[in-house]
């Protein structure tokens, strides 16, 4: 090796390894905390940072329910961690211009219908002698590409099967993407939630790619997509453990494997939006999953019936399972058993009838089975509740309010529900 290239060498692991950089890394981190909300308190998060910019260290335990996993200057990278497997993590690019483009990764795992959810959000932040002097958040829409299900499968090939690719394009696109932040590389990587965690094994020969790769356009502040090698897997510990979190998808995949669910399978695999946790915030349920099992007030599972009553809020919900054997196909439904009109989420839409399709997807069926605009038309008003049965299918028509009173009766007939008034 030539002198000069020996001294271009050294300089080249100085820039990569200057320490300063390790103070900048948690500088921008901490210069988020005016926009977002990071988590665990402020204090815990500056101590485990300190401590390893003391001992350049990540310690294996530390007295909080969190710990700093990965602190990586050179790689412009820091992450956090619970016990529960939530977390937060942070990394930066460097623009032509000095601007650094900021990524923050916040997921949380084991919360409500132990779902694992991410929110990825991306900022701006200029500098100037080595102090952080504004930061701007960024419209994500701006900077990320378009991600479409024929990034990752064969759509051509399924509608050639003769597959009802609308359908598993709904599924691909209600349960979103997850974008990972590069940990010793350039490119984010983005794996679809579906795929990963509820695709039919039938449609494994339709994929083309497990995850694609993002790659920062720095002069345009966006990723472009950049589709792997044949055969390249994105190894990740980190994705790997955000799915084998998700209790609510596995106990989807559960009943999707069944020949005969009841209705406590179909119970447990609901949604947390049939709970109401999405707009009641005020009392938060740590873990959905248990507080429904521990929550049935009663159940008859002969008969497709069953109460619970956990709600922080004391709402009270039954649900019943009915068979339609015209499309072949189990329809659950749920109402409140107590009155809901004081209540914030105490709405006439909170009660419906819903199908779990073959991709993994509920589905709302109610416009199917009941004629909405006839029945109100008949009834006179639209705050109605349904009283689910126990036994056999008729459901029982009351009003918010004045549940004392009968409306009438709502008859299972080939599939749907026909209205007899006296």
């Amino acid at each position: 090796m030539s002198i000069k290239a020996l001294i271009i060498s050294i300089l080249v692991l100085f820039i990569f390894t200057c320490p300063s950089n390790s103070q900048n890394l948690a500088d921008y981190f901490y210069s988020l905390e005016k926009y977002e909300v990071l988590i665990w308190e402020q204090a815990g998060r500056k101590k485990l940072i300190n401590d390893y910019l003391q001992s350049n260290s990540i310690s294996e335990r530390a007295p909080y329910d969190f710990y700093l996993t990965d602190y990586d200057p050179q790689n412009a990278y820091l992450a956090f961690e619970s016990e529960k497997t939530s977390g937060q993590s942070f990394c930066y690019w460097k623009l032509p211009n000095g601007e650094k483009l900021l990524a923050l990764s916040s997921t949380f795992c084991g919360l409500s219908d132990n779902l694992c959810k991410q929110s990825l959000t991306f900022y701006k932040a200029e500098s100037r002698d080595e102090q952080v002097k504004s930061v701007k958040r960024l419209e994500k829409g701006n900077i990320l590409p378009e991600i479409k299900i024929s990034d990752f499968m064969d759509l051509e090939k399924m509608e050639a099967d003769q597959l009802n690719t609308s359908e598993i394009e709904k599924a691909f696109d209600s349960y979103g993407i997850y974008f990972e932040l590069p940990r010793r590389a350039v490119v984010l990587t983005a794996h679809s939630n579906w795929i990963a965690m509820l695709m039919p094994e039938r449609l494994r020969p339709y994929v083309k790619r497990e995850h694609l790769n993002l790659r920062l356009d720095k002069a345009l502040i966006s990723f472009k997509i950049e589709y792997p090698k044949e055969g390249q897997k994105a190894v990740s510990l980190q994705f790997q453990k955000y799915i084998s979190t998700n209790g609510f998808t596995q106990n989807i995949n559960r009943v999707l494997k069944m020949e005969n669910p009841n209705i406590k399978d179909y119970y447990l695999a609901l949604p947390e939006s049939f709970f109401g946790i999405d707009c009641d915030e005020s009392a938060p349920i740590k873990n959905l999953i248990e507080a429904r099992k521990k929550g049935i007030a009663y159940q008859n599972v002969k008969s497709g019936y069953l109460r619970d009553e956990f709600h922080p809020d004391e709402r009270k919900w039954s649900y019943a399972l009915f068979k339609d054997r015209v499309k072949n196909r189990d329809i659950v439904a749920y109402s409140p058993i107590n009155d809901m009109a004081d209540y914030p989420c105490g709405r006439p839409d909170f009660q419906g009838f819903y199908e779990l399709n073959t991709w993994g997807l509920w589905e709302n069926v109610t416009k199917e089975v009941i004629d909405i605009e006839y029945l109100e038309k008949k009834l006179g008003f639209q705050d109605f509740l349904l009283v689910l049965p126990e036994y056999g299918t008729t459901i029982k028509i009351q009003r918010y309010g004045s549940l004392e009173k009968s409306y009438g009766n709502l008859l299972w007939k080939n599939g749907k529900f026909v209205l007899k008034q006296d």
